[in-house]
Order: structure tokens, then sequence, then C-alpha cells
């Protein structure tokens, strides 16, 4: 059974908890008119967006004795965070072995900002709307669907990028070596990046796009730019 928990504005506390089963599963439930932007800061652990059923947030997560997790609403600001260790890499490989994950239920009218960073945890995102969306990971995938926001910014290392069926005002993607699928767009300005990897949009409505890969092969099919385009190629 979950553990409802509902932190005033203002209180920080630390949660500690060990790596062994069964795991007890946690929720945070935070009201939206108190936190304008929300800060998720994790290691290995997956994490999962998806609409609130009742116009709150509220954070799930499972609980063992070797992880630590900041949890603070200050000033506007709701901080959910993996505090470091020195094992964090020997962690973040077991997480992604027990496929430990985290999820964050947003309200559909949620006009706050979302910034989640993960070392090695891929992000899912279905159905988030915000007034600002980035995402940053080391080695995790991102995969967004249906979500919209007037900003949105992915950037990865080695991590792939998934978006469809998204509508931002500003649409902001970049990668290292990691491949980019892309699908169902809409954006006044879409820029994507790559180094390694390859790029593929199918169905954009944009006002402008600039692309660019240095070695990635690149691959756009039914996309209508209504100002400039700017593509480069580089091997």
């Amino acid at each position: 059974k979950r553990r409802r928990k509902v932190y005033p504005l203002g209180q920080t506390l630390q949660i500690r908890a060990g790596d062994q089963e069964p795991v007890r599963q946690q929720e945070v439930t935070v009201s939206p008119e108190e936190a304008g932007r929300l800060e998720l800061t994790l290691a290995g652990e997956n994490v999962h967006v998806e609409p609130s059923p009742d116009g709150a947030i509220h954070v799930f997560y499972t609980v063992t004795d070797r992880r630590t997790y900041d949890v603070s609403l200050r000033d506007g600001v709701w901080s959910f965070a993996r505090r470091p260790d020195n094992n964090w890499w020997l962690l973040s490989l077991r997480f992604r072995a027990r496929q430990e994950a985290v999820t964050l239920q947003l309200p559909a009218d949620f006009s706050g900002e979302l910034s989640v960073k993960t070392a090695s945890g891929d992000v899912d995102i279905s159905g988030a709307a915000a007034e600002a969306l980035s995402v940053k990971t080391a080695s995790g995938d991102v995969n967004i669907s249906g979500a919209a926001a007037e900003a949105l910014s992915v950037k990865t290392a080695s991590g792939a990028v998934a978006l469809g069926d998204v509508q931002a005002d500003q649409l902001q993607a970049e990668t290292t070596s990691g491949d980019m699928e892309l699908e169902a767009l809409t954006a006044r300005t879409l820029s994507l990046a790559a180094a390694s990897g390859d790029v593929s949009l199918r169905r954009g409505a944009l006002e402008a796009l600039t692309a660019a890969t240095v070695s990635g092969d690149m691959a756009l099919e039914d996309v209508t730019v209504r100002g400039g385009a700017a593509m480069s190629a580089t091997s």
C-alpha cells in the first residue's frame, strides 16, 4: 500500500532506506499552486512522467537502504534529488538491472517548469504540458510523446532521443552519439544537433529549422518549413 506524504512549503527532509527486497513504495504530493518549478536530479533510476488523475503533483518511488533523497519545496521550486555517494556508478548499474523507477504525475493544466536530469536512467514523458520542459541525460534514453511546452529542450550524451506528437514554440534536441527519431512535431523553431548519431524527422510543421550532424546520417520526410531552413552534414 502506498504511503502518502504531504510536505509543507519550506520543509526539507532526507529519506534513507536499504537495498533489500521487498522494497517499499513511497509517495510525495505537492500542490501546483505552491510549486512553479519542478526539479528531478537522479542517478540510474528511470523516470516516468504522466498525467495526474486529480490535479495535484504526485511522485512515486521505491525506498531501499542504499538510496538517499533530498526533497524540498522553497520559494516555488520543488526539488527531488538523489544524494551523491562514492559508489553512485555501482548503484546506477544496480538500478538499471532492477529497473528502479520514479514516477511523476503532472496536472493537465500545469503551467510551470519541469527539469529532469539523470545519469544512466531513461526518461519517458507522456501527455505532459508545461511552460518549459528540460531533459538531460548522460547515457539514458529519452522518449517524449503527446507533450506540449513553450520551450522544450532535450540533451543526451550517448542516449537515444525519440519525440512524437510534440508541440513547442522553441524545440531543441542535441546528442553526442545517440540517434534521434522525431515524428509529428509542431514548432516555431526546431534546432537539432548530433555528432555521430543519425537524425530522422517525419511529419513536421515548422517555422524555422536548423539541423546539423558530424558523422551521422540525416533523413527528412514530409516536413514543412514555412520560414528558413539550415541543414549541414559532414563526415
